[in-house]
């Protein structure tokens, strides 16, 4: 099995049956639990939680022959724009892939930025990302599920979510924080998950304690909102 693809793939391969968000089958608290669990336990045991997330995968944009996505984030605006670029200039911009799909028993890159991980990042993750890969694969979950990078991400925690706004004529999307209470207005869809132990940590959370949590755990949500499952069932306990 071969982990990684580092090259460009043609297209439209990476993108081909991925459902559109709007139609995208959302994240089951229930039934994608185990996953997610095991997901996080391969992250942390070999310590690649600061690295990668995981994503829901979606499409915003119909991509045409030699396109892919391209992210920029805008530090001073605290914004995230997903938009389209030709796959000949992604060299030229200096970009490096920061989202994946399994698929066909190989890691293709779905989106590019000037943040993304480089060739040897991506040599030093071939295990992890072969293991990840397999678990997606046995769980039949690889067309829905992919890895994102942890790294990075809007500034949102704690009160805040992230909610995607897509510009559908010019074919770009802006992902900007905003406060808890959109979730009430429908905008509340989940895309992807980090188990950053310093993330975990400013939520409260503590691994490994031995003592059982006092509340329901979550993790933040890089894309999506800030809520997400994480070792259900596990034991750790919630600090102050």
């Amino acid at each position: 099995m071969s982990a990684i693809s580092h090259s460009l793939p043609l297209m439209p391969l990476p993108y081909v049956g991925l459902p559109y968000v709007d139609d995208v089958e959302r994240f089951d608290e229930m039934g994608d639990a185990p996953l997610f669990s095991a997901i996080a336990d391969t992250l942390i045991e070999t310590g690649f939680d600061d690295t990668f997330g995981v994503c829901l995968l979606h499409v915003h944009f119909t991509l045409g022959s030699g396109e892919v996505v391209w992210e920029s984030y805008d530090r001073r605006a605290n914004t995230l724009s997903t938009g389209v670029c030709s796959q000949a200039s992604v060299a030229a911009r200096g970009g490096l892939p920061t989202s994946w799909r399994f698929l066909d028993g190989r890691w293709l890159p779905l989106s590019f930025a000037g943040h993304g991980l480089s060739e040897a990042d991506l040599s030093r993750a071939a295990t992890v990302m072969e293991r990840i890969g397999r678990l997606l694969e046995d769980a039949g979950q690889a067309g829905r599920f992919g890895l994102c990078l942890a790294q990075g991400g809007l500034r949102s925690w704690p009160l805040r979510i992230h909610v995607e706004r897509t510009d559908e004529a010019d074919r770009r999307q802006i992902l900007a924080p905003e406060w808890l209470p959109l979730r009430d207005r429908g905008q509340d869809l989940d895309t992807s998950w980090t188990f950053r132990p310093s993330l975990l940590a400013r939520a409260g959370i503590v691994r490994n304690s031995g003592k059982r949590c006092r509340t329901k755990c979550k993790t933040t949500c890089l894309v999506g909102s800030v809520h997400g499952p994480w070792h259900e069932g596990k034991t750790h306990e919630s600090g102050a």
